[in-house]
């Protein structure tokens, strides 16, 4: 087994650092569910109980649709000044968005405005995060530095649960009860800003901005090495970017997007994330209690069930990290979990459809609902051993360093608009489909898996600018390629 180097560690160090950014959404995404339940938040915002569909919807939908809005934003912006400052300016306003959650207005459209703005800062992060750390990890360890976003995530969702569940019973009916979770999410995002200061600029981007001299000490502190095989890293980078660029120099982002190469790397960019979303998890990470009072009917136990929940989570996307990152390859793990994830749907619907949850208030499980609880907890462990992890890494893979800003913002915001739109019509499809909606899931997931198998092109164990040379035609490489080689004669 070879050892861990040094620079293996700053790898990790940098990818821990950056990857809090799914911390932040993952707490994010656990708390609402909880906080929207309990009765001092209705209380202090004055809603009725019949409008708690309405308020679950609209309260993850305005952050969904800032952050939707952020992806298309911040692509110029980290384009021209950067990854750092990009994380920078992003944490700043995730801070501000926070901060008027968690004041007691008692008016929910100033809830509202704080999650829309909160999502803004959130969003831009989705975008930089998988970008700034696909760009930094060396190939043996990339999906693995990757996978931490949805690490990360599972690691904030798990603490969301606890603390939700914490106050729900020693908080109970104070203001504070709903505060303390929403107001929590301001450590993270003071973590990241702080942590902006504490790491290097993308050597990929400061060789694009011919800063080559900080783009060397950039990959040799994160490498750990000054050594042959990192010059060779680093001539190669400069030679397929300087490729890249010639091949984009007279078109603009939008004309560039239309190449063959490049409208299939955006397909793919858009699909993983189309498929992601259509898996469900989505609406068990906002929506966990009450998808349990769904499967086991109502009471404080559907909160305890929802803690373990999320300690399944971090589980297994552990478990993939160790044993799945960068030994197995990117389609096979996908197709397998898309199809475990199918059974374990199709089957629940099933089971509820003929034993469904006790209509009463109880603290008794009926056997059926133990069986449905086993099936979710399937679910997501396979989620977390696939899409869970694999999409981030997937996407911050396919594209071009010309069009990587622009690529992934365009495909990070297709993710939030599909986690838009089943996010905020989930409490309404649980309430009116039932058992319906997880058989909906099932389908979803069969479609995943079977197009997966057929579409989706292998990325792991590549350079990234080996995999645009492998989806661009060999055309379009032999040209670009003569003109560098005209220019350089020119110079010369």
């Amino acid at each position: 087994m070879k050892s861990f180097s040094r620079g293996d560690m700053r790898g990790f160090y940098l990818s821990m650092l950056v990857m809090v950014t799914g911390f932040m959404s993952g707490y994010d995404t656990g708390v609402a569910g909880g906080v929207l339940t309990f009765s001092s938040f209705q209380r202090d915002f004055g809603f009725q109980t019949t409008q708690q569909t309405q308020v679950n919807s609209f309260t993850v939908g305005f952050q969904q649709i800032g952050s939707l809005l952020a992806c298309i934003a911040i692509y110029p912006f980290t384009a021209r000044f950067g990854r750092k400052r990009a994380i920078r300016l992003s944490a700043v306003v995730f801070l501000v968005g926070i901060v008027a959650e968690t004041i007691d207005t008692h008016d929910l459209g100033s809830w509202y405005g704080g999650r829309a703005v909160a999502g803004v800062g959130q969003g831009a992060l989705c975008v930089i995060s998988p970008m700034y750390t696909a760009e930094m990890a060396s190939v043996k360890n990339r999906g693995r530095m990757g996978s931490l976003y949805q690490w990360m995530f599972t690691v904030g969702n798990l603490l969301s649960y606890w603390t939700d569940y914490g106050v729900a019973l020693h908080l109970a009916g104070k203001t504070m009860a709903w505060q303390i979770p929403v107001g929590l999410q301001a450590f993270a995002g003071a973590v990241l800003l702080i942590s902006s200061f504490c790491i290097p600029e993308s050597a990929r981007w400061l060789i694009g901005r011919d800063r080559l001299d900080e783009a060397w000490s950039s990959l040799t502190w994160i490498r750990g090495s000054t050594e042959g095989d990192v010059e060779v890293e680093f001539n190669n980078m400069k030679q397929g970017i300087a490729e890249q660029i010639a091949l984009a120099r007279t078109e603009s982002a939008w004309k560039s997007m239309l190449r063959p190469a490049n409208r299939k790397a955006l397909m793919l960019g858009s699909l993983v994330f189309i498929f992601q979303q259509g898996t469900g998890s989505t609406g068990l990470a906002y929506f966990a209690p009450q998808f349990f009072r769904a499967l086991v009917g109502s009471g404080t136990k559907n909160l305890f069930i929802t803690g373990f929940f999320g300690v399944a989570k971090v589980l297994a996307c552990t478990a993939f990290i160790l044993f799945v990152a960068d030994r197995v390859g990117r389609r096979p793990v996908m197709t397998v979990g898309a199809g475990v994830m199918a059974s374990c749907m199709l089957i629940t619907g099933i089971i509820l459809k003929y034993h469904p949850a006790p209509a009463e208030v109880t603290d008794n499980i009926p056997a059926s609902g133990y069986v449905t609880i086993a099936l979710i907890f399937i679910n997501i462990i396979a989620y977390n051993l696939s899409w869970g992890p694999i999409a981030w890494v997937y996407v911050g893979e396919l594209f071009s360093h010309t069009n990587r800003e622009f690529g992934i913002a365009l495909s990070v915001a297709i993710q939030w608009a599909f986690s838009f739109t089943f996010s905020i019509s989930t409490p309404y499809m649980l309430a009116s489909m039932g058992w319906g909606l997880f058989v909906f899931y099932a389908v979803f997931d069969t479609l995943t898996a079977t197009s997966c198998w057929f579409i989706f092109k292998e990325t792991s164990k590549l350079e990234l600018e080996g995999i645009v040379d492998a989806q661009q035609g060999e055309a379009e490489l032999k040209a670009v390629k003569t003109s560098l080689s005209v220019e350089k004669k020119d110079k010369e």
